[in-house]
């Protein structure tokens, strides 16, 4: 009991000055935000910001391989898989007036930059200029290019657009392992656009699927169901990698989360992976 009241005495201290400061220290880099930011807040309630998906990302991004942060915002999911692994190289791409200086803040004191690449534009199915809706700065990971109504946005602006493909494409055409991509409802939108990437590569997608973002986008799950059977892939619900197999088990899983894990089913999860997180 004495060392969980120290630790929380200790967290809460440190979540008080690293607040006023705007910055903070994960991973042995330096992280800076926007005060009050809930990702922050977060981060520090749970040591490693979504700790499981760190986990399952590391087991599932192969060395040599580059690995695409799609909806990056401060770069906490992209610095412990660079921290975790010398020699992936990740490309972060966060279209967000609050966010983006940030993260460009954190990458240019960070000792990754060589295998850590920003873009500061959105990823859906088109090209050009999008409409992206704006909160509070300290709210900023809810934004996106819908009204989700998640929190009270503010107004909208203008954002720069691409497809994934049109960025792998930009790359060199490079072998990518693991595709997170977290965008607020958009995700399928940004996974269509990614199509070339996807039948060569065939990476494993990390992705958010929530019922609170989605209905923005008119979908359904039948969609996502579609979409995986279009590029011959398995979609598991996480974290215990339950097979959502037809609608009616898709239907019941995405009551009970928003991580989803789509892998090809030509290369079937082994087991040491999935115990790796359980």
């Amino acid at each position: 009991m004495f060392y969980q009241i120290k630790q929380y005495l200790r967290r809460y201290i440190s979540k008080k000055i690293w607040n006023q400061r705007g910055v903070f220290p994960y991973y042995g880099q330096k992280v800076f935000f926007p005060k009050n930011s809930l990702i922050f807040n977060r981060a520090i309630e749970e040591n490693v910001y979504e700790k499981e998906n760190v986990i399952l990302m590391k087991q599932l991004m192969q060395d040599e391989t580059t690995v695409l942060d799609l909806g990056a915002n401060i770069g906490l999911m992209a610095i412990p898989l660079l921290a975790l692994n010398p020699s992936i190289k990740i490309v972060s791409v966060e279209p967000s007036p609050n966010s983006y200086p940030y993260l460009a803040k954190t990458h240019q004191s960070s000792s990754f930059k060589d295998r850590w690449q920003l873009i500061n534009k959105a990823v859906a199915d088109q090209e050009g200029e999008m409409e992206f809706q704006l909160a509070k700065p300290e709210e900023a990971a809810y934004e996106g290019l819908r009204n989700t109504a998640r929190v009270n946005f503010t107004h909208s602006t203008k954002v720069a657009c691409t497809t994934t493909d049109q960025l792998w494409h930009n790359l060199g055409k490079p072998q990518v392992s693991v595709i997170k991509i977290d965008v607020e409802g958009a995700d399928l939108l940004a996974l269509k656009g990614a199509l070339a990437c996807i039948q060569q590569c065939k990476p494993h997608i990390l992705m958010e699927w929530s019922k609170k973002n989605i209905g923005a986008y008119q979908l359904s799950n039948r969609h996502l169901l579609s979409f995986s059977q279009q590029i011959g892939y398995q979609i598991y619900a996480l974290p215990y990698f339950t097979k959502c197999t037809d609608i009616n088990e898709l239907d019941l899983l995405y009551q009970l989360t928003e991580n989803f894990l789509l892998s090809p089913t030509t290369a079937p999860l082994t087991s040491s992976v999935r115990d790796e997180i359980r």
